[in-house]
């Protein structure tokens, strides 16, 4: 059994502590050894070699399970109890087991310690920065970190955390590449076989690689039931089922601000939105002022709460999500927002911003329409487009965009730099731009911070009429992550005397916006993790680009597409995106100064059938370019078709090192 001090060590009440403990080692000792798991979330090795993996399946308790590889045996070390929504696993240099769930106590979050001999769950640390954790893992010296928006060292001892300033999570993210215990390969497809004959029906993958030949996004949750509503004129809090004390409050310039005011901070609120509410230039989190009607935050505590428009009119002016106030103060800012059945107008440049060195946590728009600023298209601002941006996030976040449209814009659709996980762009429909419908960046000194990563996911992306200045449809300028592009259409309009590309992901080598490199595998640098290309349809008679370019990625992998255009349909290692780099950048973490260092591509595979020179998707007047130099149908099959090639592993696009 742990000692007191273990257990009350944050001053949880004793009763509660106990009780749960107490359930974790009941349920263990019923259920016991058996064969039948479920979804295998993350897997890891202890230093004396034993295997362990979070089990999580739907209508079941959580379990972490002692895998013996060798002999094909599962047992159940622990369930239920504190496992809530377990989500990883780390080792600490001594072989206890750490797991970070993020729902437990309540929602906010714990980190456990598990004991490997009886499977006896400890909290180590609850509460405090947690308010979404999402990612977990132990340095070579044992110091504990936590991704909560943010990195929180864990003290080993004591569970008390520690807030690191956002520049330092570089290193953090550098030593994550190296966590102790993380599985090889090996072992990995060794786990599959295992938990797939144990449970034939189980998905079989670790959080760290998401199902084999599928990543998909969570489920929107259901909303909690509606708070108040909101009216042009009128906050109406309803309270009760008669109508006798329900609470009437006066909207005044900036209704919504009224409204979340009005909220109370310990609750999710959901507001009803009616109508055309006016109120342009919001600042939600903080802002200059405490004393400006525009301006609503809830001081120390982060704000969760939704929006959510109940009929075709329901409309609400340009606002901004902030962390911190004019004068330094830093406030609880933004975890968990959500806008929905909106449509959300601009008034200057864009209908949504997130400032520079403002982080927020999740910002989640689901069926909005974005729209051009009526009085900016009155006197033809933003080249008569109305508005430059829909979305632009200079500061750092999460991103959950899902049937989404666009007026057409000046710029960019959507704009956001150095993504803090994974992110969603799925049913979104780009109606034109000058430049692109989404871009993303990763700029090291232009915006100081931690590098982006996590798993982009780009799916039913519709883009047309794509022409006036630089960029692609869908362009991403490094991510030390992941990027999967699925059922992504682009058009061009007939209108126009020509178009852009449809993707292109590229390293950036401007000298004063920076870049961030990694070291991969092969010991070369890269500034994205992994591109997987499972569809991709094109047609673009008239681009002045090439339709698919892509440079310094580690691992490339091209599954099925149809591409008709005049111009390259792939592109690889161009000079422009491949570019040889001297001077300062943020490498592994670290500022290094390079001296003529070439970033190119590292493995690029074909799934598509062999061969791949007459493949049916390719109706482009080239194929394939390397670094510049056409490849003739004879090259392409020798590279991709020849028995060597077609032995080769196929890199998993999934086994990301940036957690």
């Amino acid at each position: 059994m742990p000692s007191w001090n273990t257990l009350l060590r944050l001053g949880a009440p004793p009763l509660l502590l106990l009780a749960c403990t107490i359930l974790a080692e009941a349920q263990r000792t019923a259920r016991g050894p058996e064969t039948d798991v479920g979804a295998v979330r993350d897997v890891v090795t202890t230093p004396a070699g034993e295997v362990f993996a979070l089990s999580v399946e739907r209508n079941r308790a959580p379990a972490i399970l002692r895998l013996d590889v060798g002999a094909q045996g599962i047992e159940v070390l622990s369930e239920g109890g504190f496992l809530s929504n377990p989500i990883e696993l780390a080792v600490e240099p001594g072989g206890e087991l750490l797991v970070l769930d993020a729902d437990a106590l309540g929602g906010t979050g714990a980190l456990l310690r598990i004991d490997t001999d009886t499977g006896m769950q400890n909290l180590l640390s609850f509460g405090g920065g947690f308010h979404d954790p999402s990612r977990l893992f132990v340095d070579g010296n044992g110091r504990i970190f936590v991704w909560d928006g943010e990195v929180v060292e864990i003290d080993a001892a004591t569970g008390r955390q520690r807030r690191w300033p956002p520049f330092a999570a570089q290193v953090i993210a550098a030593a994550a590449r190296s966590r102790p215990g993380a599985p090889t390969p090996a072992l990995l497809a060794a786990v599959d076989d295992l938990v797939e004959g144990g449970n034939s029906g189980s998905q079989d993958l670790t959080s760290s690689r998401p199902p084999r030949n599928t990543f998909e996004a969570p489920l929107i949750p259901v909303l909690p039931p509606e708070t108040m509503v909101l009216i042009p004129e009128v906050v109406w809090i309803p309270n009760g089922e008669g109508y006798e004390d329900d609470v009437l409050i006066p909207a005044g310039p900036f209704p919504l601000v009224t409204a979340l005011k009005a909220s109370d901070p310990n609750t999710y609120p959901v507001i009803s939105v009616y109508g055309d509410i006016p109120g342009a230039g919001m600042s939600i989190g903080a802002g200059d002022s405490d004393f400006k009607d525009y301006v609503v935050h809830w001081g120390p505590v982060p704000m969760r709460f939704a929006v959510v428009g109940r009929n075709e009119e329901a409309r609400i002016r340009e606002f901004d999500l902030r962390q911190f106030m004019n004068d330094g103060r830093e406030n609880g800012g933004i975890a968990d927002v959500r806008f929905e059945s909106l449509t959300i107008e601009a008034r200057f440049t864009s209908s949504v911003a997130v400032p520079k060195g403002h982080n927020v946590g999740l910002v989640r728009f689901y069926d909005c329409h974005f729209a051009a600023g009526r009085e900016n298209l009155a006197v033809g601002n933003y080249s008569g487009y109305g508005y430059k941006w829909g979305t632009r996030a200079h500061g750092r976040g999460r991103y959950d965009y899902r049937s989404c449209s666009f007026d057409p814009v000046e710029e960019h659709s959507i704009y956001i730099d150095s993504p803090q996980g994974d992110c969603y762009f799925i049913d979104i429909d780009h109606r034109g731009s000058k430049r692109t419908a989404i871009q993303v960046v990763n700029r090291s000194f232009d915006n100081p911070g931690p590098s982006g990563f996590g798993t982009l996911l780009f799916q039913n992306v519709r883009i047309y009429d794509l022409w006036g200045d630089g960029g692609s449809g869908i362009s991403v300028a490094g991510h030390l992550g992941d990027l999967i592009f699925r059922d992504i259409q682009v058009r061009e309009n007939p209108a126009n005397v020509g178009s852009h590309g449809a993707v292109v992901v590229w390293t950036d080598d401007d000298p004063e916006k920076g870049v961030y490199l990694y070291t991969g595998d092969d010991g070369e640098l890269y500034s994205t993790r992994s591109v997987l290309i499972e569809s991709i349809d094109v047609d673009l008679p008239r681009a002045d680009r090439s339709h698919v370019a892509i440079s310094g990625v580690e691992h490339v992998r091209i599954d099925d597409f149809q591409i008709r255009g005049n111009r390259t349909a792939f592109s690889f290692d161009s000079p422009f995106g491949s570019p040889v780099m001297s001077g300062p950048a943020v490498v592994d973490g670290v500022l290094r100064n390079l001296n003529s260092e070439r970033i190119d591509n590292g493995t690029v595979v074909y799934r598509t059938p062999c061969p791949l020179s007459q493949f049916v998707g390719f109706q482009s007047s080239i194929s394939i370019q390397e670094n510049m130099n056409l490849m003739s149908d004879s090259e392409i099959d020798l590279r991709w078709c020849s028995g060597a090639a077609q032995m080769a592993p196929t890199p998993d696009p999934y086994l990301r090192p940036f957690r």
